[in-house]
């Protein structure tokens, strides 16, 4: 019945606020110094008891067990930074990330995508589950792609015809000498990035590198930079070459 009755003082003022008594700090820490204990004052209010701290203490040893350490890089051994990546599912090539859903389908785009993974640290499920996400989001626009190389390829023959005033003979001999040119210059890695780019079976292209073989003949294919005022340049195709690059070359 007194819930609504505010009492006062003999002069008529309200009661002044009691303030709240301070807890008494844990008894442990005046075997510290007061440095250390101001330093981590709100972690020892929250342990008030040794107990508990020492719960906590032993709690954090326990998960510190189970931490990867990451390994120095200027420092660490080859072996300790191998060790890191082990522990932390991080293959340490390409070739561990295994052969990709569809990757048959985007050769040069899947080992693109492996070398940027590898690099960036991603473990072998990460980087399944990203090109996942991108073969779902492209996987039309690379298919076209592919199409369009493929055709490109079959429509060389009849581009280069009408290229050379529809004369069969001569679109004949210029992929004939393309093709020689690819197998003196043996380059596999190269082929398939000239493909991917749509460049390798662009008729212009073609007859381009069916020119140079042609003026190549039985000579080899030696490349280097301009001769220095030299009276033959250290570059140029065929066995007109400077002699100290023929030493080089062992040609």
């Amino acid at each position: 019945m007194f819930d609504d009755f505010i009492f006062l003082m003999p002069d008529g003022t309200p009661p002044a606020a009691s303030e709240p008594t301070p807890a008494e700090p844990p008894a442990y820490l005046s075997q510290l110094s007061p440095e250390f204990q101001e330093k981590s004052k709100d972690y020892f209010d929250a342990h008030p008891k040794l107990n508990d701290l020492a719960a906590d203490y032993i709690k954090t040893k326990d998960s510190l067990k189970n931490a990867i350490m990451v390994p120095d890089p200027e420092k660490s051994t080859p072996e300790e930074r191998s060790a890191f990546f082990k522990k932390m599912g991080i293959p340490e090539s390409v070739d561990a990330y295994g052969t990709l859903e569809g990757e048959k389908e985007s050769e040069a785009f899947a080992k693109q995508f492996k070398e940027n993974i590898l690099k960036h640290g991603l473990t072998k499920k990460q980087g399944i589950a990203l090109w996942s996400v991108i073969k779902a989001s492209a996987g039309e626009e690379l298919k076209e792609r592919d199409a369009y190389l493929k055709k490109q390829e079959a429509d060389l023959p009849q581009k280069l015809q009408d290229l050379y005033g529809n004369d069969k003979g001569k679109a004949d001999a210029a992929l004939s000498r393309n093709k020689a040119f690819w197998v003196r210059l043996g380059s596999e890695d190269l082929l398939k990035d000239l493909n991917n780019a749509g460049i390798l079976f662009n008729p212009a292209f073609v007859d381009f590198v069916s020119t140079v073989e042609s003026q190549l003949g039985d000579n080899k294919l030696i490349l280097g930079s301009g001769g220095q005022g030299k009276p033959k340049a250290i570059g140029r195709m065929g066995s007109n070459y400077h002699p100290d690059f023929a030493k080089e070359a062992g040609a």
